[in-house]
């Protein structure tokens, strides 16, 4: 059965009242009234069920949103809602742009846009952001993104663990500039417009997935000190991994196949004017595999030609290379 909840809005204004560790919303399931509560002081959890929001959800600094796990809860976009479901605190708000929230975490929850709702999950300048166990799907934009503050220091220490974002009507994942030290380690995007941007440097990436979006699947731009590790980029509808600037950066088990316009770009135009690492250097590529294989892997697969674009004036070294065509 979907349980209903009332509208809940946490924001600073209600912190206190958070803090107290009250009900902060009641819901009904088969007769019985089930309590949506902070279990302890910073931890505002929501128990099995679905519950209907046409407001976003926003987690103050140093809050964790917390579920009984992904399918098991489920924050989902009230008929017509076409905002955001889940934010920190001045996430929509321009004059914020130089604020840093420390210390958010969302695990063990799937947040579904309803297909009405723009985003997920909309973050803003999160040093020390955790995200775990979560899916988000369902959206008319990007499914889960996250904006580094602009002012003179880097976001810092996020850690995204078994997180999947799909049927999306924009980007799946999306990490912007400003942010640095981040660990990324079983991502999946399926069925987006568009797979994962990775838009920052010193990033640690131990298993990704970009399958059947209808444009990109992993864009890496402006970035440096990169480990991208385990890489499955397979079915897009444009290109299955784009770098258009990945600098003194490493990779290892890269898998590209069935991509329809190319496999493997190495870019070699900077993706922004004055971008220091708009233009790949410095970079070694160790266990590469692009090609095709006669195999239906979804609606935007295709028969890349060529597979592997290297441009002039990138600077990428490959060890271990093959192409499969079949």
């Amino acid at each position: 059965m979907i349980i209903r909840r009332m509208e809940t809005r946490l924001s600073q204004t209600v912190k206190s009242i958070v803090m107290a560790a009250s009900v902060v919303a009641l819901v009904v399931s088969a007769g019985a009234f089930v309590p949506v509560k902070v279990a302890k002081a910073d931890t505002i959890e929501y128990g099995k069920g679905t519950f209907e929001i046409s407001a976003p959800i926003v987690i103050p600094d140093g809050y964790s949103l917390k579920g009984a796990g992904t399918g098991q809860t489920i924050i989902k976009a009230a008929p017509g809602y076409t905002g955001v479901l889940v934010e920190t605190s001045g996430s929509t708000d321009p004059t914020n742009v130089t604020t840093h929230h420390a210390g958010v975490e969302v695990h063990d929850i799937t947040i579904d846009g309803n297909s009405t709702a723009s985003r997920g999950v909309y973050f803003f300048g999160a040093d020390d952001l955790v995200l775990e166990n979560v899916e988000v799907k369902n959206t008319t934009d990007t499914a889960i993104e996250h904006e580094g503050a602009t002012d003179a220091n880097y976001v810092q220490r996020q850690t995204w663990s078994n997180v999947t974002a799909h049927d999306c009507g924009g980007w799946g994942v999306y990490n912007g500039q400003g942010t640095r030290k981040v660990s990324y380690v079983n991502v999946k995007v399926i069925k987006c417009i568009n797979g994962m941007a990775l838009a920052h440097p010193e990033a640690q990436v131990n298993g990704l997935q970009v399958v059947n979006n209808k444009y990109d699947g992993l864009w890496v731009r402006d970035s440096y000190s990169l480990n991208l590790s385990d890489i499955r980029a397979m079915a897009n509808g444009q290109y299955g991994i784009h770098a258009q600037g990945m600098s003194y950066s490493v990779g290892t088990s890269w898998l590209a196949e069935n991509n329809t316009k190319t496999d493997v770009w190495f870019d070699g135009n900077s993706s922004a004017p004055g971008f220091t690492n708009g233009t790949t250097r410095g970079t070694a590529i160790s266990g590469l595999v692009t090609g095709h294989i006669k195999y239906d892997l979804g609606t935007y697969q295709g028969t890349a030609s060529p597979s592997l674009v290297v441009d002039s004036g990138v600077d990428v070294t490959f060890g271990n290379k093959r192409l499969i065509t079949q």
